[in-house]
């Protein structure tokens, strides 16, 4: 049995990040988003639906 790749996405509440989550996730891949808010979960329903693990940021870190 193979273990899924994962990934880590920033930006995923914008287009071209939420396009790109949907694309990984329909392949097999299992998702990390980074948020600065951790209600902030907009890509869940781009990425079609598709379960998606956010991880807010620390606040005052500059770097993820």
């Amino acid at each position: 049995m193979n273990k899924p790749k994962t990934v880590l996405i920033t930006g995923v509440t914008g287009l071209v990040g939420s396009y790109l989550l949907k694309i990984l996730l329909a392949n097999g891949y299992k998702a990390y988003a980074l948020t600065r808010n951790k209600d902030n979960k907009s890509a869940g329903g781009r990425g079609g639906g598709f379960q998606v693990t956010f991880i807010k940021r620390r606040k005052g870190s500059r770097h993820a």
